[in-house]
C-alpha cells in the first residue's frame, strides 16, 4: 500500500503501511473496522472464552439468540445526502479486506446475523460480488437501516470513476451506496501520472458528480495526508470530504497532524486496523 517514502510527486506521507500508514495513524479510533470470524468470544458464562476457530454459522446463530441486538451499534451523523436527509455512519463496521467472493459472503452474512449494520468493502477487493450476494441473501432489514461503504482506487480520470462505481453497484446489486471514497491519494504504484494535485481533483469532482446523482449518500477519502486533503477542498463546491479512513490501532499515533486537519474541516475520521 504504497511503501515509499517519496514519490514522483513529492508525497512525503507515502511511507511504509506498518510504519505510519501512508500518512500517520490516529487517535481516537472514531470509527473501527472489524472482521468476523478471527475470534470467537462466549457470551454465556462469566468469564470469556477465546477460540482460534473461524465462527460458524451456528456460531452466529447463537450469539443472535443470545441477546445480540440491532440497537447495539450506535452511530454518528456524518453529514447530509443529496435530498437533504442525515446520513448515520454505524461506529463499527464489518471488513472485508483479502476475502475471495466465498468468504465474503460468508463473513458478511455471519456479520449480520450478529448484529453489524455496516459492511466495508472495496472495487480493488474483488470481492463485491460475494458482498453483494451476502447483501441479497441475509440482509432481512429495510435498506435505510443497512450501510454500505465502498471504494474506487486513487488516481483515477472522471471517466474511470464513473465505470469503477458502476462495476460497483452493477457487484453489490445495489441502486446506491451510502458512502463511496477514493482509495488512496495516487494509484497503489504511485505512478507519475497518477498521483498529482490535478488528478486528486478531477476524481473528486467526479466523486461529486456521484453524490449529486444520489448513486452515493456521503463520499470521502482514504489514507489522505493535510497536503492531500487541501487538493480536494479546492474544489470541494459541492460537498467536503464526510470520512477520512486511516489505518490506527493499539500503538499508533498522529505523525503528520491529520487528526487535527479532519477536525478543523469537519471530516470525520474513520480508522481501519
Amino acid at each position: 500500500n504504497g511503501d515509499k517514502e517519496e514519490s514522483s510527486d513529492g508525497i512525503p506521507g507515502l511511507m511504509s503501511a506498518k510504519a505510519r500508514s501512508s500518512c500517520g495513524s490516529i487517535v481516537l479510533g472514531m470509527m473501527a473496522v472489524a472482521t468476523i470470524g478471527l475470534l470467537l468470544c462466549s457470551v454465556d458464562g462469566s468469564k470469556t472464552k477465546k477460540s482460534q476457530m473461524p465462527m460458524t454459522m451456528e456460531d452466529a446463530y447463537y450469539l443472535r439468540d443470545k441477546g445480540t441486538s440491532k440497537d447495539t451499534i450506535p452511530s454518528i451523523p456524518i453529514g447530509v445526502d443529496i435530498y437533504g436527509e442525515t446520513v448515520n455512519k454505524p461506529l463499527v463496521g464489518a471488513g472485508t479486506w483479502q476475502y475471495n467472493d466465498t468468504v465474503a459472503y460468508e463473513s458478511v452474512c455471519k456479520a449480520f446475523l450478529t448484529g453489524y449494520t455496516m459492511v466495508d468493502t472495496a472495487w480493488g477487493y474483488k470481492n463485491q460480488k460475494g458482498v453483494g450476494q451476502a447483501l441479497n441473501d441475509c440482509w432481512k432489514r429495510p435498506r435505510q437501516e443497512l450501510f454500505v461503504l465502498t471504494k474506487i482506487p486513487g488516481g483515477l480520470t472522471r471517466q474511470e470513476v464513473m465505470e469503477a462505481h458502476q462495476q460497483n453497484l452493477a457487484d453489490l446489486g445495489l441502486d446506491y451506496v451510502d458512502h463511496l471514497m477514493t482509495h488512496f491519494p495516487a494509484d497503489w504504484k504511485v505512478s507519475p501520472d497518477r498521483a498529482t494535485r490535478d488528478r486528486r481533483q478531477e476524481e473528486w469532482m467526479a466523486l461529486q458528480a456521484i453524490y449529486a446523482s444520489g448513486q452515493a449518500r456521503s463520499i470521502g477519502i482514504s489514507h489522505y495526508c493535510p497536503q492531500h486533503i487541501d487538493d480536494v477542498l479546492e474544489v470541494s463546491h459541492i460537498v467536503t470530504p464526510s470520512l477520512n479512513q486511516v489505518e490506527y490501532h493499539v500503538g499508533s499515533g498522529d505523525v503528520d497532524g491529520v487528526m487535527e486537519k479532519c477536525k478543523q474541516h469537519n471530516i470525520t475520521f474513520m480508522s481501519f486496523s
